[in-house]
């Protein structure tokens, strides 16, 4: 988790745990991290408050004898969009149908799991063919939550041009008279599939990459 911290009457930040000390944070060093409803002094803060314990006894601190400012939360660039608030489903398929076909930046856990949600739901209700209408807009979100975790979209092209080869393999051996070299064949493929599979699951359940990015601003941070 990073914090930001009130240092010299001024907001200054985001640092990480172990960098805390480095900037002269004391017990009562007025700290915010996304999600504290207020600001707060750093030794009521249950990730910080070990720090303290192991410094060396004779250093003691004193209560400032000034009045530190109150801070507003920290917002990044000149203006939020909109969709940097709690994404719900209904807010998932308005974005995600408003960039159809958009492969460029980023989308939040909620944007894609809300929508991924709506394709599952429509794919059993049309029996499988609302999924012509729905794939596009499906890569695209996909695309667009490989780049909010800093990661090229082409993570997922590579899963699409693997399924190919498992594809034929398993033609081959339904045609086969129990070839034992295809099948030994087909169960590695399968296997490197499963795996890719379960590396991409881990992907899209990461959180947002704090802060800006290559593909563009965090819609989360």
């Amino acid at each position: 988790m990073n914090y930001f911290i009130a240092k010299n009457g001024q907001q200054a930040g985001p640092y990480s745990v172990d960098q805390l000390l480095a900037e002269g944070v004391t017990p009562e060093t007025l700290v915010w991290c996304d999600g504290m409803a207020q600001w707060t002094a750093a030794k009521e803060v249950a990730e910080i408050a070990p720090l303290f314990a192991q410094m060396p006894p004779q250093q003691s601190f004193t209560q400032p004898d000034y009045q530190q400012p109150v801070y507003a939360p920290p917002v990044y660039g000149p203006q939020r969009p909109a969709q940097d608030k709690n994404v719900g489903f209904v807010d998932a398929l308005k974005i995600c149908f408003s960039k159809y076909a958009d492969f460029s930046g980023r989308a939040r856990r909620s944007e894609f799991w809300y929508f991924y949600l709506w394709n599952f739901l429509i794919i059993i209700f049309t029996c499988g063919i609302g999924a012509l209408v729905l794939f596009l807009p499906f890569i695209a979100v996909t695309v667009r939550r490989l780049h909010d975790t800093g990661r090229s979209g082409w993570w997922y092209g590579a899963s699409l041009l693997l399924s190919i080869p498992v594809t034929i393999m398993n033609l081959l051996i339904q045609y086969s008279d129990g070839d034992t070299s295809l099948l030994v064949l087909y169960g590695i493929l399968y296997l490197c599939s499963l795996g890719y599979s379960i590396a991409l699951l881990v992907f899209y359940v990461s959180d947002s990459q704090p802060g800006d990015n290559e593909y563009g601003p965090s819609p989360k941070y």
